[in-house]
């Protein structure tokens, strides 16, 4: 039987070297979510622990890029950093709203359905006021 103090050294083990061979910030997401997508890559393989794992991983760049794969996931939702969405509001937008005319270009990067678009959508119709009739925002 396992032992499930020693998993849970491997399981840490294997999240922090995860970190520094791939770069990808393990100690961001649940044990609970790292866990699932580990063990999915530990039945690919049928194995059975952490560290045997790790033994593949370390010398595999085919596994490396498809646990990044598997780890990196497509989440949006509205305002999801809302520390961005706050300096947007406050210290950006009435930058660009000094200007008397024009367009405002905006562009959000790497929004998987629209959501952090149309956050920032929702930003400008609250923020513009008695401004919209002066500028034109393209998103």
């Amino acid at each position: 039987m396992e032992n499930p103090l020693e998993t849970n050294k491997e399981f840490e083990f294997l999240k922090t070297n995860v970190k520094n061979l791939l770069g990808f910030n393990t100690f961001q997401y649940k044990d609970s979510y790292l866990g699932r997508r580990f063990n999915a890559r530990l039945r690919a393989y049928n194995i059975d622990t952490y560290h045997q794992y790790w033994e593949l991983l370390k010398n595999d760049k085919n596994e490396q890029e498809r646990l990044l794969k598997d780890l990196t996931i497509n989440v949006t939702e509205f305002f999801r950093d809302n520390q961005v969405y706050h300096v947007f509001q406050n210290d950006i937008l009435p930058y660009l709203l000094k200007k008397k005319y024009g367009k405002i270009r905006l562009w959000s990067a790497g929004c998987s359905d629209g959501k952090e678009a149309y956050s920032i959508a929702m930003i400008m119709l609250q923020t513009l006021g008695p401004f919209k009739t002066r500028h034109q925002i393209e998103i």
